[in-house]
């Protein structure tokens, strides 16, 4: 699971900016980023009398484009993704960093908010939920603090966090029927190193291992004979 950061502040205060040049600084630091876009008032990416527009007008649920350098994913969300570190898990876990534009609403995630002089004379996020603030004015507030321009001492801070990130979070995680399990060490170690050991004997294209995620549905119980 990727460390997931909504960026969030008033409009034009400069969250998208700061997200465009913080990409390519993460970037060239070695990490894979993704952003991710809320669209409050919905979004279109199919084009009238496409192929795609005419199976989405069908009914079809979920339709992937696919080109020799590119994937492109339309689906009808449901009920099985809603928060914003859902939605990361489910499409978006192979990324080392999600920087999410918006999100004011999500109180799943961290945040670091965007202040601009004369337009945000109050903080939006929660303080629970805050790790930082981007602005250009003098601002009051017990947290570490940057100014727009100061994209590698952002950079800087976040590789922190996702270093703090990581060695807080098991490095083995059992859920069942959707409900985390607590595993001590013991039992992770031995986890791991069945798992690990099984999978690097498999023959696959893909050699480096990232992360490994195996789910396991029961097959139904055989009715007994009375």
């Amino acid at each position: 699971m990727p460390l997931v950061i909504a960026i969030t502040g008033k409009s034009d205060a400069g969250k998208t900016s700061l997200i465009k040049g913080l990409i390519p600084e993460m970037k060239r630091r070695g990490y894979k980023v993704a952003a991710v876009k809320n669209c409050p008032h919905g979004f279109d990416l199919d084009v009238e009398g496409k192929d795609s527009w005419h199976f989405t007008k069908a009914g079809a649920g979920g339709i992937l484009l696919q080109s020799p350098s590119e994937l492109g994913l339309i689906r009808t969300k449901g009920n099985t993704v809603g928060s914003l570190n859902e939605v990361v898990k489910y499409y978006l876990a192979d990324f080392d960093l999600v920087l999410a534009e918006g999100f004011a609403q999500d109180t799943s995630t961290r945040r670091i908010e965007v202040l601009r002089k004369g337009m945000s004379p109050e903080l939006e996020s929660p303080q629970e939920r805050l790790v930082a603030i981007v602005t250009d004015f003098a601002f009051p507030i017990d947290k570490p603090t940057f100014n727009p321009t100061e994209l590698s001492e952002l950079a800087d801070f976040i590789e922190k966090v996702m270093k703090e990130d990581k060695e807080s979070k098991p490095y083995v995680e059992l859920s069942i029927n959707k409900n985390p399990v607590y595993l001590n060490e013991f039992a992770q170690s031995m986890i791991k190193g069945t798992i690990t050991g099984l999978v690097a004997s498999l023959k696959r294209e893909d050699k480096e291992l990232r992360e490994i995620e195996i789910r396991i549905r029961p097959s139904e119980e055989v009715k007994k004979d009375e």
